[in-house]
Order: C-alpha cells, then sequence, then structure tokens
C-alpha cells in the first residue's frame, strides 16, 4: 500500500516537465528505494455494532367449523334470489394454542329459483379473523373455504342451511427470552 502511494505521488513528479531538475536521482534509483521508506497509519478505530439475532418461527394451520343460516324472498313465478347467510366461527390450531376471535360470517348466495324447488348453492366466506398466541396478539388473517347451503322453496321464501370448515395460515415467530 505504501509503495502505492508513494509511487504514485512519485510519478506526479516524474510528469512534470521541471521534475527531473528538482529531483536528481535516476528511476531505478527512486524505485529501489521505496522499499527502505516506512509509512505510518493511523490506528482505525472501529465502533462497536450490536448483534441482532433473526427470530424464527413457523406456519400454523388454522381451522374452524360454521353453521350459516339465512332466508330469502323468492317471486311467485320463480326468478333470482339473494340470499344472506350468517353464523359465528373461531379457527383454531391443532393444539388450541394459537386461536382466533369469535367472529360474526355474512355471506351472500345468488341463484335462480322456481317454487317448490330444491336449492343447493355454494358460498366462499372470506372473513378476517384477529390471530392470538397464548393470548398476544400475532396478527389477521383472511379464511377459505367452501360452504354448502340448500334448501326448499315454500312459498315465496326459501330457507337456506349449511355448514363446514374455513381454514387460514399465519406464520408464528417463536419467543426469544
Amino acid at each position: 500500500m505504501r509503495k502505492l502511494v508513494l509511487s504514485a505521488f512519485a510519478s506526479f513528479f516524474v510528469l512534470s516537465a521541471n521534475a527531473q531538475e528538482k529531483i536528481k536521482i535516476s528511476e531505478s534509483d527512486f524505485f529501489s528505494s521505496l522499499s527502505s521508506v516506512k509509512i505510518s497509519v493511523s490506528e482505525v478505530k472501529s465502533e462497536k455494532t450490536e448483534i441482532s439475532y433473526v427470530k424464527t418461527g413457523s406456519y400454523v394451520n388454522l381451522s374452524g367449523y360454521v353453521n350459516l343460516n339465512g332466508s330469502a324472498f323468492v317471486p311467485q313465478n320463480g326468478g333470482f334470489v339473494s340470499a344472506n347467510l350468517t353464523g359465528w366461527a373461531q379457527l383454531n390450531s391443532s393444539d388450541y394454542k394459537v386461536k382466533t376471535d369469535n367472529e360474526y360470517v355474512t355471506v351472500y348466495a345468488s341463484f335462480w329459483a322456481n317454487p317448490n324447488q330444491y336449492v343447493f348453492q355454494t358460498v366462499y366466506p372470506n372473513i378476517s379473523f384477529r390471530v392470538y398466541k397464548e393470548g398476544k396478539y400475532i396478527g389477521t388473517v383472511y379464511s377459505n373455504g367452501s360452504i354448502n347451503v340448500s334448501g326448499w322453496v315454500s312459498g315465496n321464501y326459501v330457507n337456506l342451511s349449511g355448514s363446514g370448515y374455513l381454514n387460514a395460515s399465519i406464520y408464528v415467530p417463536e419467543e426469544t427470552n
């Protein structure tokens, strides 16, 4: 390193027009004398850096059962029907350490219905759940799943009901002490 610095410094003088008059040494003498020159470099002080550790964790699968019920008006000669289906759901891990709040589920089913007809429909609730691990909030997930609902048209109404499972997955960091 010091040879490089001295070489750069010396080349500045060598390249100038008056350099040979100012320095009365040959090139070979100059470069051979570079190895005997000692340069001291001040000690570089580094600040202490704090080490941070990456928290590890794992994905946890959550599931829960939901029962949906609802009714809708059906036109006298049949027609397009939109039913509001509601229920309650809570998702849990297999060991019940990770669980969600009990959430109100609302989903709409739209279909064509005729008088005295059996109606079968599949709905896909997409519900937001707040997730807790042993009582401590860790995040929010959206459920997925399909619920089959069915019922008979009676008079001008259809009553629909059905049940099934909702699922979700969330990354749960491990606790560090």
